[in-house]
């Protein structure tokens, strides 16, 4: 089965890749984001129930460990809004519903893509089939291993195309997966930390913003809670511009990575 569907008799998408082309000018392509791509599909199966915020948390970022905002998320909805626009889509596409969630409209016809076969691929094997020499019957005279050459030498040089094609997509795989696993540290709001001091046997992590309070506040730690680790924990320190409130996310490795555990606890305090 295709992995490519039609929306709305004008674009096709590709859910592997995240293309989306333009069925009349299939130059005009756009490639989406791997988190924008992910939304769609997810936004695609579920129609026409709507899918929660929660849920794309969850597929999309939560899965692989990657803390997420609200924030991000619309602006990877934005990013496929935008993209349908530029293929000469006007309507909306993603329909969102306050306080419930988000949908694909009534009004998106979906059908499946049918990819066209060249028959030209047919028509050369069969010639090249033709035009093969004409086995030459053994008169017991001649070398037997002479008439195997052709053989052993066709099914090298196939072993060997095989094996570099392998070893391209081996090659490929691993860059995209390097590349997608950079890609989601990057999209982390603890992109941007970094490591400012030990506290009480925690070692703290901050932003420009915290370090611009630390200074303004005399050189003192700019927040409420009591802060204490047993184990050297990471603790990831969040104040909010305008906002009587404090993040504080303790993990026992590097936020950005996969098998870090963490946990969370907010505070709101009244400012003096």
């Amino acid at each position: 089965m295709s992995s490519k569907i039609i929306l709305n008799h004008h674009v096709i998408y590709d859910k592997i890749s995240g293309s989306l082309i333009d069925i009349g000018n299939k130059h005009d392509e756009i490639v989406l984001t791997t988190p924008a791509n992910n939304c769609l599909q997810i936004l695609l199966k579920n129609k026409p129930e709507i899918t929660t915020q929660k849920e794309l948390f969850e597929e999309v970022w939560e899965k692989y460990g990657i803390p997420i905002n609200p924030n991000t998320l619309y602006q990877n909805i934005a990013m496929i809004r935008k993209a349908f626009r530029q293929l000469g889509l006007e309507e909306d596409i993603i329909v969102t519903i306050p306080r419930r969630g988000m949908l694909v409209a009534d009004t998106v016809d979906i059908a499946e893509y049918e990819e066209c076969v060249d028959n030209r691929i047919d028509n050369e094997a069969q010639t090249a089939n033709l035009t093969l020499p004409t086995p030459i019957p053994d008169d017991g005279l001649g070398d037997v291993s002479s008439h195997n050459t052709p053989f052993h030498y066709n099914l090298k040089k196939i072993s060997l195309v095989f094996t570099s094609v392998m070893l391209l997509f081996i090659i490929i795989a691993a860059s995209t997966d390097f590349a997608y696993g950079k890609y989601l540290k990057t999209q982390s709001r603890f992109y941007h930390y970094s490591y400012w001091g030990d506290y009480n046997q925690c070692q703290l992590y901050v932003d420009d913003y915290f370090k611009n309070k630390v200074k303004n506040n005399g050189g003192n730690l700019p927040i409420n809670a009591d802060l204490h680790c047993d184990n050297k924990e990471r603790v990831y320190i969040s104040l909010y511009t305008g906002l009587p409130r404090e993040s504080l996310v303790f993990c026992d490795g590097d936020a950005l990575d996969k098998g870090s555990n963490c946990r969370s606890r907010y505070r709101y305090f009244i400012e003096s």
